[in-house]
């Protein structure tokens, strides 16, 4: 999802879409940052592995995976978060639709299975720091909100890795689906936060790309249901700037 359309669903949502952060000298938290490393992909390797998978979908689950690359995601993910008890407010889909579009979509993800290991990605600008918290609950069982109220976001990070390093080998079931990409960098050029997510093979994930709305995006759709490790948390220098990087295992 592009940059504008992710505020759009945070201002839907009621979540601010202002930055709460003032910040500091970028060598402030050095003892800690290190340079990043770039994996490096094969991105024809998944084409090729997307439009395999492409082939053994009927129309329906494509429908319904393009459906979920929208903005409908919300309505989607909030359903299932509530373990299917409740819509997401102001939301016009039936719980019926939901459940339909969500059978769909097991059935294609369960149509693809990973070759290879794979590291995938999941960034945040500092203007969507309130999804990011959402996400983190949601996906790694991490609450963040004891961080609230810190103005400096060098200070933030810093007590955010120490509040993940605690947490080292927790495991967390992700009730909802998870949209990751193969691209470290994703569609934020000034990223704040990022999630790496080390993914098995074996583990059902499609290569999604060639039939999201938002296509270039390198999606890797994960199950509902994954379950994740977490590993640790440091900062990385990239363009002169400290991000927060906070890593996990998907475990099988």
């Amino acid at each position: 999802m592009n940059k504008e359309n992710i505020t759009k669903v945070l201002l839907a949502t009621g979540l601010a879409a202002s930055s709460p952060f003032s910040v500091g000298n970028a060598t402030s938290v050095a003892a800690t940052t290190s340079t990043s490393s770039t994996q490096q992909v094969n991105y024809a390797a998944f084409e090729e592995y997307g439009e395999k998978w492409l082939s053994s979908l009927t129309a329906d689950q494509k429908n319904a995976i393009t459906y979920y690359t929208g903005q409908n995601y919300t309505d989607i993910n909030y359903y299932l978060r509530s373990n299917k008890t409740t819509t997401l407010p102001g939301s016009s889909i039936s719980k019926a639709e939901l459940n339909k579009k969500i059978s769909l979509i097991d059935d294609a993800i369960n149509k693809a299975t990973l070759k290879e290991d794979i590291t995938v990605y999941r960034n945040t600008g500092e203007q969507e720091l309130s999804a990011a918290k959402d996400f983190l609950q949601h996906t790694l069982g991490l609450n963040l909100n004891s961080l609230d109220g810190i103005k400096n976001f060098e200070e933030y990070i810093n007590k955010a890795i120490t509040l993940v390093n605690n947490n080292i080998n927790k495991t967390n079931t992700a009730l909802a689906y998870t949209s990751t990409s193969l691209q470290k960098n994703g569609v934020f050029s000034g990223s704040a936060i990022r999630m790496e997510i080390k993914v098995p093979k074996g583990t059902h994930a499609p290569y999604v790309d060639s039939i999201s709305e938002y296509e270039g995006e390198k999606e890797l759709l994960l199950p509902r249901g994954s379950k994740f490790k977490i590993t640790g948390a440091s900062t990385v220098q990239e363009n002169g700037h400290n991000i927060l990087v906070i890593r996990a295992t998907l475990v099988p």
